[in-house]
């Protein structure tokens, strides 16, 4: 079973923000990308309108990353992670594809795309997804607040930790558990349709509610 790792990164934090637009397909961090002759850095407001690949991580603290319909954003085989943290947001219309995905408590990030061959995903802040999300491993921590309005595939194992409500579909290739082991109680709230095709457990002191 793989587990959940976060590569952290350090990448430079602006005081002021700044907004760049990618202008070619090319690296997310080389200056011939971006309308600016830069590269992005924590706190800037990212527009991505190409398909961009990563040969880092990225670390977001403040700012907004937006990926259009006509973007992407992928780690090229290179198993690159996104960690977005702090008040930093990301927007996703396009594709993204990487290695482990996470966010932290006070962030927001939305998904009408497509997040595909996501190793391991972990959310703290809020998320909210109306397109698909293809994932190994799932866990919403005890501060995440997920709402799934679109599809999503897991193909190991989930953990709800947080208050997780499906109104469409949720897809679990193995085992499935509603269980807060740190303060809190889970709430699993369903609305849509839930296939778990092996085990399922709710702890004591956790909510199932929904139709």
């Amino acid at each position: 079973m793989k587990t959940l790792l976060l590569l952290l990164c350090a990448t430079p934090t602006l005081v002021f923000s700044q907004t760049k637009t990618s202008i070619t397909n090319g690296d997310f961090y080389n200056p011939l990308t971006w309308d600016c002759f830069c590269f992005p850095a924590s706190g800037d407001d990212v527009v991505i309108n190409h398909d961009l690949t990563m040969n880092t991580g990225i670390y977001y603290t403040a700012g907004t990353i937006t990926i259009n319909a006509s973007g992407s954003l992928n780690d090229n085989g290179n198993d690159m992670d996104i960690w977005v943290d702090g008040s930093g947001r990301l927007i996703n219309y396009g594709d993204i594809s990487v290695r482990y995905m996470a966010t932290s408590q006070g962030t927001y990030m939305d998904n009408t795309g497509s997040f595909s061959g996501i190793d391991s995903m972990l959310t703290r802040g809020i998320m909210n997804n109306t397109g698909s999300i293809d994932v190994y491993d799932f866990l919403n921590d005890q501060t995440g607040n997920f709402g799934n309005f679109g599809t999503i595939d897991i193909q190991n194992n989930m953990n709800n930790q947080g208050n997780f409500d499906n109104w469409n579909n949720l897809n679990i290739g193995l085992d499935f558990s509603n269980c807060n082991t740190q303060t809190m109680n889970a709430e699993f709230m369903n609305n849509g349709s839930v296939c778990i095709a092996r085990d399922f457990l709710n702890c004591s002191g956790d909510a199932l509610s929904g139709s």
